[in-house]
């Protein structure tokens, strides 16, 4: 098809077909200007600005002069632009000053790549007689540039995500180079973890520098703490100080106090004086596991209308939901708890009841776009608010997971399987989706998250070898799915697939099991979940990677959100999930 067919086909795209193309060239491109969009669709600069405040208004996105740039990962929630670009959280910003007090002249100091190193190494400029060794491209032409003191750039391949170097850093841990304190960030920590980092070749890097260094100093949001990324760099007592910010809650102090380690609070941050600062204070008592001050579920009343009670991921989010419910002081006979099990007609039903109970709020887990509009209408009209639980209804603020973003986690994962485990792309012979496409459009994202990382990874010509099924989110549909391509798999061949849930994963591996198609050295599998049912899969090599969403974690961001809303105050339009890739063989 010649340029002027694409433009005359994407004419003719609907929204959410723009949405999705926009997402595969900001996964390519890194940024997407309004200009360009305008006339790769046919459609008015008002319309793009109109898509792009849509993705912004999901977190896809950051809006900028003239276009968008994608959001930074390491939190859970997308992904990674180079350190110049992200946008300077105030929380990062208090830790690169507090630690910058650290610093005394004439230390040779090491800096990575993530943020709070990026923005440490602007408050360091002044220091005198201080050496720097780093793995950042940004933070070394930044301070080059100070004539006073001397920049060691460790050299190696380049991530173009993050703008940092690995791979040859064994040459200068080998000539013996000292460094008097090591800055690490941390994309994720817990006590019985440690600290880790998102990229294993970042977590490789720090390994070995720490081994030479006098003090290694931990750079962390509080918000990663209890939330694994993928590879661990350091224990807890292997370090020396954690500055963090003024939120840090109670348990991950006295952890890290038990271990040994130093904590340094950072003055401010900005949340408390945010906007969201009653969400802030009720998420810190969840995140604590404490009574919420000023018991704001005290004579409310509150539904849950569960996604299917049944599934095991579900069943982990009801329990979490109901233990925070208590902590702000629900009484057990003011919770309605509902089973949508996953079908529109009774998701429908259930909010009716929810009217008839006349309560304060509904959380309502739900991923079938034509019912979630029924449902925001019913209870719009009964003047009762909604809380979006995983799939999105109108006008409700949403928590859950970025569909989106987990894509992309699971698909950069495959991409390196694929390398290691295959050979490289031109071993695969397909490349299977099996998606929810009856769902609103978020959870697809899930799966077109993860081809566009190997479009990204391997050319557009990867695009040529995947196959979409409609495996929805049960076993049954991915059951059939996986039914009907079994007889045209190669005995030899090579595959990969991915699932919008284990469930749907486990209807699939059972097809191809029962076909005997299936072999884990000819297949790379990566699902969505870390439940009872996920685990078992990961312990028995049926996966090699899934993407855990902590479920028993979301009632820490659902009734800190529910009880501000019932209160009538600002809270953020969407809250997502920590989440982090098992590889087969790893426990939650």
């Amino acid at each position: 098809m010649d340029d002027s067919g694409l433009e005359a086909a994407d004419r003719e795209l609907t929204q959410e077909q723009r949405l999705q193309k926009t997402l595969f060239m900001l996964k390519k491109m890194g940024k997407v200007g309004v200009n360009d969009l305008s006339q790769l669709f046919g459609v008015s600069q008002v319309t793009i600005r109109a898509d792009l405040t849509e993705l912004e208004r999901q977190g896809l996105v950051i809006r900028n002069y003239g276009g968008a740039m994608l959001p930074p990962k390491g939190d859970g929630r997308g992904f990674q632009e180079p350190e110049g670009v992200r946008p300077q959280s105030l929380e990062a910003q208090a830790i690169a000053k507090a630690a910058a007090l650290l610093v005394d002249d004439g230390d040779v100091l090491f800096l990575d790549g993530r943020i709070e190193c990026l923005l440490l190494a602007d408050c360091i400029a002044d220091k005198r007689g201080i050496v720097i060794v780093t793995t950042s491209l940004e933070i070394a032409y930044k301070l080059a540039r100070n004539r006073d003191f001397p920049v060691y750039l460790a050299g190696g391949k380049v991530d173009p995500s993050t703008l940092t170097v690995s791979g040859a850093l064994e040459g200068l841990i080998s000539s013996k180079l000292h460094v008097t304190k090591a800055f690490f960030g941390a994309t994720g920590a817990s006590a019985e973890t440690g600290f880790t980092d998102s990229s294993l070749e970042e977590a490789a890097a720090k390994r070995l520098v720490a081994a030479n260094a006098g003090e290694v100093i931990v750079l962390l949001q509080s918000s990663h703490w209890g939330s694994l990324s993928l590879a661990a760099f350091a224990t807890l007592p292997s370090v020396a100080i954690v500055v963090t910010d003024a939120d840090a809650p109670v348990a991950m102090v006295d952890s890290l106090h038990f271990a040994g380690v130093r904590v340094s609070k950072a003055e401010g941050g900005g949340r408390e004086a945010s906007e969201y600062s009653r969400f802030m204070e009720y998420r810190r008592y969840a995140r604590e596991g404490i009574p919420y001050a000023h018991a704001p579920g005290k004579g409310r009343r509150i539904a849950f209308a569960n996604g299917k009670h049944s599934e095991h991921f579900c069943a982990d989010v009801e329990r979490g939901f109901l233990a925070q419910a208590a902590l702000a002081g629900f009484s057990a006979d003011h919770i309605l708890v509902l089973d949508n099990d996953y079908n529109p007609e009774r998701a429908v039903a259930n909010a009716r009841r929810v009217v008839e109970w006349n309560c304060d709020i509904l959380v309502e887990f739900n991923t079938d776009a034509r019912s979630s509009h029924v449902i925001a209408d019913l209870c719009k009209e009964s003047g009762i608010p909604i809380l979006a639980l995983e799939g999105q209804v109108p006008s409700a603020p949403y928590v859950g997971n970025n569909n989106w973003g987990a894509g992309i986690l699971a698909g950069d994962f495959a991409a390196a399987l694929i390398r290691d485990k295959f050979g490289g792309w031109d071993k695969v012979d397909r490349v299977f989706l099996f998606q929810l496409t009856t769902g609103d459009d978020s959870i697809l994202l899930r799966t077109e998250g993860f081809a566009a990382s190997l479009e990204a990874a391997f050319g557009e010509e990867a695009e040529s070898k995947i196959v979409r099924l409609e495996g929805g989110n049960d076993y049954g549909l991915a059951h059939a799915a996986a039914l009907s391509i079994a007889a045209s798999l190669d005995p030899a061949g090579r595959y990969v697939m991915t699932s919008v849930n284990v469930a749907s994963m486990q209807g699939a591996l059972d097809a191809l099991c029962g076909e005997r198609v299936w072999s884990a050295d000819r297949f790379i599998s990566l699902s969505h979940g870390c439940d009872e049912l996920g685990l078992r899969q990961l312990k028995d090599g049926l996966v090699d990677g899934s993407v855990d969403y902590h479920p028993e974690r979301y009632g820490v961001h659902i009734v800190p959100m529910a009880c501000a809303i019932m209160e009538g105050r600002p809270v953020p339009p969407y809250e997502y999930v920590d989440i982090a890739v098992l590889a087969s063989g790893e426990t939650a």
